[in-house]
Parts: structure tokens; C-alpha cells; sequence
């Protein structure tokens, strides 16, 4: 992959995105829809990024053309990067920012609702809690129905039906693929009617398609429908009891259809066995599942994206010695057999840790962006609760978490910053702080970290230099970068590595001597350039401009310069 040229509309996106100058008390005056690109990098503020990647870690697939809806009770105030509602990703990738303007209080929580649609993959409903001065970044993995990751699997099938139902039993069962131990069997019975959206009965040829996924897979545990941490889950009457965190056993969904046409329902149930893996956590005794056992049976809506409980399924051993549950699902849908770890807090109720006497050699230079990577596990069962994160402050001072388990012993753990990269895009990292905690509703838990040690730090900046023609003046722009790396050789998949408000950010990522891909998302455009050896400085003829990279007292430094900007933006530029 080389640096991509721009375009004319990019160069443009360039100019003015990258202004300065412009107060943001001048948002009326400034906000224009200029070729749909706003004046002021200061009228809009990044506070998410979201990754879309195949949950299948090995292909190094980019999602690019991924349908992106938002709803929720702040979606009104989202907008891109760029200023604009019209939520394009790009390269897998979009920035999600909020209005300067808007941002009144620092402890309003922030609520959407992210529905994500590609082309053979499983659709993904997911909804977001945050805070305006905490930023996230939040990687959703999609399933690739051609290219399923290790731990799925599916069975397509097709038979007929009359309006009586099919003639005889209708049994479909999983392959043990994939480094699969677990399967999946469903049976529709002689007779059983099949029902489209409109009611009707329907009789013909049906298309039936079942997905499986175990959760010895750290993909699919991943990648699980929604995430782990559910705000929004309903019990068996249909009452509140959200928010909570999975542990599931393994998830399926399966879907029917005629001629294209979905089957809603069935005129009696359907008939499901699940081979589950025995080192699944029953977190009600503390032990691992056995024969005897009951584990809650969920279903989730495919348009809310919202978890209901369908009672308990029974787990006893199947005729192949294996640990199975037996139970009747109503619905083509999402299922999933699952144990969960309560919160008896509203769902916008943040846990808060307060980061004490953090060590002068890692604090944020005045102009950085402190990104911390982090877990939470639960002490008992081992259990991740909620997804491996990374939090970007502004402020030094406070990590806000939701859906935290409340009344349970947990540990709050920092990772270095320092993942072992390697050409398939995973990565590992060492435990480099490990506090136990135990959190109430809207508690707040001091961490200690005099002796935190993230590795060697290497602040990064990013600038931009402009020529106006007119006056030979130069204008030096710090504007809002996502940067993501990879090894140089490997394949689409690319690292996030970092971002900043003002220009600089702090990473220990970057490992001398060692060559690196690099991509940035600037202005709605996306700029790469490969094969940078780091220790060593560098420079690139872009054609409209020139690249500088290099590393400066420690700092890993780029520079685009000579960027001739046109007269007409010259002036709001320079303020």
C-alpha cells in the first residue's frame, strides 16, 4: 500500500479541516456546508472511534462498506469528525464527535445505539454509554457468514414444506469445525407450520440456515451478539433488569426463509440440543457446569438489539458423554445459554476509579492525550467482564466504567502499552497494575499508581504546514488524528496506536529499528505510507506536499509541509 494521492475534494478536506483560529463561539458564522466540510477542527470534538473488523482475526479483512445507523437518546447531537450526520465508514473506521457547544457537564452520560449491516455478514446491535471527557475506542467484530472464525461454525440446508408443515422431521446439526468441540441440533417436527411476517403460512421449498459459536473462542466471546455487557436486558416477564454481563456458554442463531421471504414464526416449538463446553463457568455454585445444572436460556431482538429470558435449560449428558441442554426455542433469532453477573445500578450509573499519584514520566504533556489499556475481572471465575479497552483522558484524573457488577470481588488491571504486534493483528500485553476492588452503585475507588511503569513512553506529534501563496506566510496545524500501525509485510489489518486533540499523543508502542505501515483518518480521508523504520528520519515527496518522519528527542514526529493552501481560506486560517 502506498501514500494515497488526493484528490482535489481531498486536498480540500485537508485545508479545511485542519483550520485554526476560529472560535467556537463562532459556530453559527462557521458552519457551513462547504463541499460537507465544517471551518473549525474546534467546533467539533472526537470523543469515539468506532473499528469495524472481521471477527475472523486471521483473514485481516477491512469492513468497508458497512450500512451505519445511530439512534438513542443523544444521537442528535453525533456528528463525524467532519461535521457531518451522514456516519461513513471508511477503511473500517469512523470518529463520532459532539458539538463543543453541547458539552455543558462532564458528568452527563452519552447513550446510542449502533446498528452495523455488511454484505454477508451477521448484522450487529450495540448500544454505547460514554462520557464527553472520556474517550473510546471501541472495536465491534462482525461475523463473515463465508468466512467464519475458529469457535463457529453453520449448517445450510434446504427441504420442503406443505401448509401442513414439513412431512417429516426436519433435523439439522452443526459440523465440528473450526476447532470446534461444541454443536448445535435443530429439529423442526412433522407438522410444525411455518409463518411469514404477514401471518401468512407458507409451504415450499425452505432455506434454512443455522450458526453456531462456542465460547472456547476468544473471537467469538469478542464478537458476542451486542457485547458481554448488556445495558437494556428483560426477564422472563418482560420487567427491566439490565445491566448485566454475560457468561455464556455458546450462542446460535438460525433463520428460515422462502424464496427470500423470512419465516417469523412456527405454530409450535422448535426443538434445540446444545453441546456446551465443559470448563464454562457456572457462576451460581462457583464450580465448573456438570450434569444437573441449569443454565438461563435468553433471546435477543433483532432490531433492538435487547436480551429477554426464556427461563432455564437442563443440562445432562447426551448420548456421546458430552455435556448438552435441551430446550424448545419459538423464534428464528439469536439464542444463547448464559449465567450473568448482575448490577443492581441504573444503567447510566458509572463505577469511577480515581487515578492517585500517577508517576511524573508517564503524565500527558500539555497538549497529549493519556490512553490507558484495561480489564476487569472477576476474582472468583477468572471471568473478563466487559471487553479489553482502552481509555483516552484528558483530565489525569478519573477512569468512568458502566455496567460494572456491583457486590462482587473484582480486579481493575492496566496493561502495557506495549503489545507484541504480529502480522495477523493480534496482540498480547503484560499486567502492569492489578487492584481488587468491590463496587457499589456510583462508587468511587482510588488506584494507587505510584509505581505504575508503562514502558518508554514516545510522545508523538502530528502537524501540518501550509503556504498561502499570497503572503509566503507559513500556518502550522495541529489537527485531530487517529493514527493505527502494523508491522511492515502484514496484512489489511492495522493497530490503533493513538490520538490527540492538539497534535501529541503518548504511545510506547513503537519498537526501534523495526519497520511500520501507518494510517491516519484526517478530515474524513484516510492517509497510509508504508515500510517507516523507526530510529530513523525520513522524508517523502507526496506530490501536493512532502512527509517528514523522524524521531525527535524521544518524540516520534510527522510532518506534512508545503501544503499550498488556497488564498480564500488563507485568512480564517491565520485568524
Amino acid at each position: 500500500m502506498k501514500l494515497v494521492s488526493l484528490s482535489s475534494r481531498a486536498l480540500m478536506a485537508i485545508v479545511i479541516f485542519f483550520s485554526i483560529g476560529i472560535s467556537s463561539c463562532d459556530l453559527d458564522k462557521f458552519y457551513t456546508s462547504l463541499d460537507e466540510f465544517n471551518l473549525n477542527t474546534d467546533l467539533f470534538k472526537v470523543l469515539l472511534l468506532l473499528q469495524f473488523e472481521d471477527a475472523n482475526g486471521e483473514s485481516g479483512r477491512v469492513i468497508d462498506e458497512v450500512k451505519l445507523t445511530i439512534s438513542g437518546p443523544n444521537s442528535d447531537l453525533i456528528y463525524t469528525a467532519e461535521g457531518k450526520q451522514n456516519f461513513e465508514v471508511k477503511n473500517g473506521m469512523v470518529q463520532l464527535s459532539i458539538p463543543r457547544r453541547e458539552i455543558m457537564d462532564t458528568n452527563q452520560v452519552l447513550e446510542l445505539r449502533i446498528v452495523a449491516e455488511a454484505e454477508n455478514y451477521l448484522p450487529e446491535v450495540r448500544s454505547i454509554l460514554f462520557l464527553p471527557n472520556q474517550r473510546k475506542h471501541e472495536r465491534i467484530a462482525l461475523f463473515n457468514l463465508n468466512d467464519l472464525p475458529s469457535g463457529g461454525s453453520k449448517a445450510n440446508e434446504e427441504f420442503p414444506v406443505t401448509p401442513a408443515g414439513p412431512m417429516r422431521d426436519i433435523i439439522i446439526t452443526t459440523p465440528r469445525e473450526n476447532g470446534k468441540s461444541e454443536k448445535v441440533t435443530v429439529n423442526v417436527r412433522a407438522g410444525t407450520r411455518l409463518i411469514n411476517e404477514q401471518g401468512e403460512v407458507v409451504a415450499g421449498t425452505i432455506k434454512v440456515n443455522v450458526y453456531h459459536f462456542d465460547n472456547r473462542s476468544l473471537e467469538s466471546r469478542e464478537a458476542f451478539p451486542g457485547g458481554l455487557t448488556s445495558y437494556s436486558v428483560l426477564d422472563d416477564n418482560g420487567n427491566e433488569i439490565g445491566p448485566l454481563h454475560f457468561v455464556s456458554a455458546g450462542y446460535f442463531t438460525f433463520d428460515l426463509s422462502r424464496a427470500g421471504a423470512k419465516i417469523a414464526s412456527f405454530s409450535k416449538p422448535i426443538d434445540v440440543s446444545m453441546c456446551l463446553n465443559p470448563e464454562t463457568n457456572n457462576i451460581m455454585t462457583g464450580k465448573k457446569i456438570q450434569p444437573g445444572d441449569v443454565i438461563p436460556l435468553w433471546r435477543r431482538d433483532s432490531e433492538t438489539g435487547v436480551w429477554r429470558r426464556q427461563g432455564n435449560a437442563l443440562l445432562t449428558l447426551n448420548e456421546e458423554g458430552q455435556i448438552a441442554a435441551n430446550f424448545q426455542v419459538t423464534s428464528p433469532s439469536f439464542w444463547t445459554l448464559a449465567y450473568f453477573f448482575p448490577s443492581n445500578c441504573k444503567p447510566g450509573t458509572p463505577t469511577s476509579f480515581n487515578l492517585q499519584s500517577l508517576p511524573e514520566d508517564i503524565k500527558e504533556e500539555e497538549n497529549g492525550i493519556l490512553s490507558l489499556p484495561m480489564q476487569i475481572l472477576d476474582v472468583a471465575t477468572g471471568e473478563l467482564i466487559g471487553p479489553r479497552q482502552i481509555i483516552q483522558l484528558e483530565d489525569q484524573k478519573q477512569i468512568s466504567l458502566f455496567g460494572i457488577p456491583d457486590s462482587r470481588a473484582l480486579r481493575f488491571q492496566l496493561l502495557s502499552s506495549t503489545p507484541t504486534i504480529n502480522c495477523q493483528g493480534s496482540s498480547g500485553s503484560s499486567i502492569v497494575f492489578d487492584q481488587q476492588f468491590s463496587a457499589d452503585c456510583e462508587s468511587n475507588i482510588d488506584l494507587d499508581l505510584s509505581n505504575l511503569s508503562l514502558g518508554d513512553l514516545q510522545i508523538s506529534n502530528f502537524e501540518v504546514f501550509g503556504i498561502c501563496s499570497s503572503s509566503s506566510s507559513q500556518v502550522r496545524i495541529y489537527p485531530p488524528i487517529n493514527l493505527f500501525f502494523r508491522p511492515s509485510g502484514c496484512s489489511e489489518r492495522f493497530e490503533w496506536l493513538g490520538s490527540g486533540d492538539k497534535g501529541e499523543f503518548e504511545t510506547a508502542s513503537l519498537q526501534p529499528g523495526l519497520a511500520y505501515d501507518f494510517q491516519a483518518i484526517l478530515g474524513g480521508e484516510t492517509f497510509s505510507v508504508q515500510n517507516v523504520v523507526i530510529d530513523s528520519s525520513e522524508e517523502r515527496d507526496l506530490g501536493f506536499a512532502k512527509i517528514i518522519i523522524s524521531i525527535v528527542d524521544g518524540k516520534l514526529k510527522v510532518l506534512i509541509a508545503d501544503v499550498t493552501l488556497p488564498d480564500q481560506y488563507c485568512e480564517q486560517l491565520t485568524g
